[in-house]
């Protein structure tokens, strides 16, 4: 009896960490795409990989419109601009390190739903950097701004691959791959000269990251829960079969 008894606990703790429940009555055709998973996954796409993408290459199109306004105004090396590019990936290494400890503790959605902060933060300093005339500000305003894109980096997908059913999940990380890039050519188109890319108008690409963050914190609240979150962390399994019972219905 002692046997069974440990084989049936142990078949009962893999179903809670595959989260997939034991239910006949559903059939696999009602497992797709949903009104509420469209909404999630492109808020999730459009606010955090899009936001990757963009802090990415917007920086790039008004290099020489950047470097001339602050060697007009203060001195600015090449050293000085190579370290405002290459800040960014240091910020993002520290938020890829942090944001997967964030999101075990608060959960996918709470840690992106914060994570906004650090984007509004590192926004309006590159974008008060123009006014303040300060590089330093520019510098300190990428390396905030890039911690927000590494902890994107990381836990958007893993918020996408939780709350889609399971034929569905290679599609979802297929989208934020394509947020990303998105992100990537829009921050290019930005930096046009017949677009942001101009003496005046650079602050306004570099700050366009508040926009995008004002726009997720605004949408995400109405998004779902982590169903792993909900039942490993919280203990919360009539919430999570729930989650899963609206998902396919």
């Amino acid at each position: 009896m002692a046997e069974e008894e440990r084989v049936s606990e142990s078949l009962g703790n893999s179903e809670k960490d595959e989260l997939i429940p034991n239910r006949s009555n559903v059939k696999s055709s009602n497992s797709g795409w949903t009104l509420w998973l469209v909404y999630t996954a492109a808020v999730i796409v459009l606010g955090s990989s899009f936001q990757f993408g963009y802090g990415t290459s917007c920086i790039n199109g008004p290099e020489k419109d950047i470097r001339d306004y602050f060697s007009k105004h203060s001195s600015f090396s090449s050293l000085m601009w190579s370290t405002a590019v290459a800040i960014f990936a240091v910020g993002g290494m520290i938020g890829a390190l942090f944001g997967p400890v964030i999101a075990d503790s608060l959960g996918s959605k709470r840690t992106l739903l914060l994570n906004n902060l650090p984007a509004l933060l590192g926004s309006l300093m590159m974008f008060f950097s123009y006014h303040a005339k300060a590089p330093s500000l520019l510098i300190t305003g990428r390396l905030v701004f890039g911690f927000n894109s590494g902890v994107n980096t990381v836990v958007a997908p893993v918020y996408l691959s939780e709350i889609a059913p399971i034929r569905l999940r290679g599609a979802l990380g297929a989208l934020n791959q394509f947020g990303i890039v998105t992100g990537i050519l829009v921050g290019f188109i930005f930096g046009l000269k017949q677009m942001l890319g101009t003496e005046n108008g650079w602050p306004y690409a570099l700050g366009f990251g508040f926009v995008v963050a004002i726009l997720q914190i605004l949408t995400l609240p109405f998004c779902p829960r982590s169903p792993r979150y909900l039942l490993l962390k919280l203990d919360k399994e009539p919430e999570t079969v729930q989650g899963n019972d609206d998902e396919v219905k």
